[in-house]
């Protein structure tokens, strides 16, 4: 179960939400690969059922300490107008790199929205994260 929250957004916008979550990961060799499903009743702004479907995977590069990956999702979404835009597609592609237990990543991603109702929130980007993870 996941959850999603936005302090300070306005209540009538109704951004937070839940979510479950079942994924599914093997490697393939030296490629680490994973399908997953994302649900959530009551998908952000009102809009209904929400179900995401995606699939990843990453391989090293070497033994750089780098990696590359990727991955592609598809989005349906119940009431459209609410979301704020129709179903779509998805997709990323980057390069990690672990520095002392830190996960740095850089990706570049884009979906086939072309529609107008999203402004700019649609428009293709890249995303620097860092990420640890405890055991």
């Amino acid at each position: 179960m996941i959850g999603y929250f936005f302090p300070g957004s306005s209540s009538g916008r109704d951004y937070n939400y839940y979510e479950g979550k079942l994924a599914v990961s093997r490697d393939v060799g030296v490629v680490s690969t994973t399908a997953a499903l994302n649900y959530s009743p009551d998908f952000i702004r009102g809009s209904g059922d929400a179900l995401y479907a995606s699939m990843g995977a990453s391989a090293p590069i070497m033994d750089t300490g780098f990696s590359v990956k990727g991955s592609a999702g598809y989005q349906w979404i119940d009431d459209e107008v609410a979301f704020g835009a129709p179903d779509y597609a998805d997709w990323s592609l980057g390069v990690g790199y672990d520095l002392h237990g830190f996960d740095l990543g850089l990706k570049y991603t884009d979906t086939n929205i072309s529609d107008r109702r999203c402004n700019d929130d649609c428009d293709a980007t890249a995303i620097f994260s860092v990420s640890r993870s405890f055991n």
